[in-house]
């Protein structure tokens, strides 16, 4: 976003008079919605904010002069910076947006984001309003479904990887499957031990470390328990 500029409005007091009624009602209005409401200028920052926000632990006359990037996760910015630029250049006259807002505890909640252009009577573009709604159970339950999905494809190569294995194939193998294990679930370690004698002797020892981590079974075949 630019700096430096000249803001189209610095807070609501901004608005001429006989706009002041429908300011009014719009913020009745807003606070008996569970979405979160929020208007912004062209450059991002905060000009109202609905009663919904304390969800988030914010009291609403926090946000406005703040910018809304100050709130996104870093992973999410510059996907939004992109789509506030689009905005800002009328490129965009709604757009559903999904990413990551700070809560004031400083945890993150994944929200939902409808905007529309604000216009005047002579179309000129003067903020924007956005519609947020809670959507992190919603997330929460897709990666669920979504690492389900991924272990079941995991065990499907491993198994499928086994049959008509033969013995001298087998070390190669298992090491090929702790690795596949590994880097599809970002698992630092993973061991595999065969033990004999009742437990009381290592026969073998297989590990899988994420690359940076020190190998921990170097060595452990015949050790004595």
């Amino acid at each position: 976003m630019e700096r430096g500029r000249e803001k189209e409005f610095l807070s609501i007091n901004d608005l001429p008079d006989h706009f002041k009624w429908n300011y009014e009602l719009f913020q009745i209005i807003s606070d008996h919605i569970l979405d979160l409401v929020a208007v912004i200028d062209l450059e991002g920052n905060y000009i109202f904010a609905s009663k919904s926000y304390t969800f988030m632990g914010y009291e609403r006359d926090l946000l406005p002069g703040k910018n809304v990037l100050e709130f996104v996760k870093p992973a999410d910015f510059p996907y939004i910076e992109f789509a506030l630029q689009k905005f800002k250049n009328n490129e965009e006259t709604n757009h559903k947006l999904e990413y990551r807002h700070r809560c004031a505890d400083g945890s993150y909640r994944w929200l939902e984001t409808v905007g529309n252009l604000i216009k005047d009577q002579k179309g000129r573009t003067k903020g924007i309003i956005f519609s947020s709604r809670d959507i992190t159970a919603r997330k929460k339950a897709e990666q669920v479904l979504a690492n389900q999905l991924e272990l079941q494809k995991v065990i499907s190569e491993i198994s499928t990887s086994f049959i008509n294995l033969s013995s001298e194939s087998i070390n190669e193998s298992i090491d090929q499957a702790l690795h596949l294990a590994g880097n599809s679930f970002n698992i630092d370690r993973i061991k595999v031990i065969l033990y004999l004698d009742d437990e009381k002797y290592v026969a073998k020892a297989y590990e899988y470390s994420k690359p940076g981590i020190e190998t921990v079974l170097c060595g452990l075949q015949k050790i004595d328990f």
